[in-house]
């Protein structure tokens, strides 16, 4: 969060309160040993709000990006929960990250103390003359609406039928 609002909760509502970098990913033999020590701190909560689990030592967020960031989408956009408020700036990498089919049983298996998360993703909005960058090692440039949406219309179709 922007740190010039005091805490996350106040950031939230403000309109360059909040930056989020969104990783896709794509199901190949072999996932990444970094989301193995994630999803193992996952395993050991999941089913209950209560349980606490430390983070690896060695846990570092940079090690979930991928190798090449030099190309990405960058939007203002909203958070994915309610209240869904237009305070993001969101920033998609271009490049997908490897995931294993065990690791993606491990995310369809996680649990709260009401039972299995499903369907926990937000429906495709309008952009709203939202102007979508691509931005990459050879200069950045606006993408029109249209493919600005089938592009993200892919990205979620994607990760839903996986």
């Amino acid at each position: 969060y922007n740190k010039k609002y005091g805490d996350l909760k106040h950031a939230a509502t403000q309109h360059d309160g909040l930056a989020v970098v969104g990783i896709l990913f794509q199901e190949s033999e072999n996932g990444t040993e970094e989301l193995d020590s994630l999803l193992r701190v996952v395993r050991a909560v999941s089913g209950t709000v209560q349980a606490k689990e430390r983070l690896p030592h060695n846990f570092n967020p940079i090690d979930f990006l991928p190798d090449d960031r030099s190309s990405f989408f960058r939007y203002q956009g909203s958070l994915t929960t309610p209240p869904c408020s237009e305070t993001v700036k969101w920033t998609v990498m271009h490049t997908l990250m490897p995931i294993s089919q065990d690791q993606i049983k491990t995310f369809r298996q996680i649990s709260t103390d009401s039972g299995i998360l499903k369907q926990n993703y937000r429906r495709l909005q309008d952009i709203n003359k939202r102007d979508v960058y691509f931005l990459s090692d050879n200069g950045a440039s606006t993408m029109s609406a249209a493919f600005s949406v089938t592009l993200f219309s892919i990205c979620v179709f994607l990760v839903q039928y996986r």
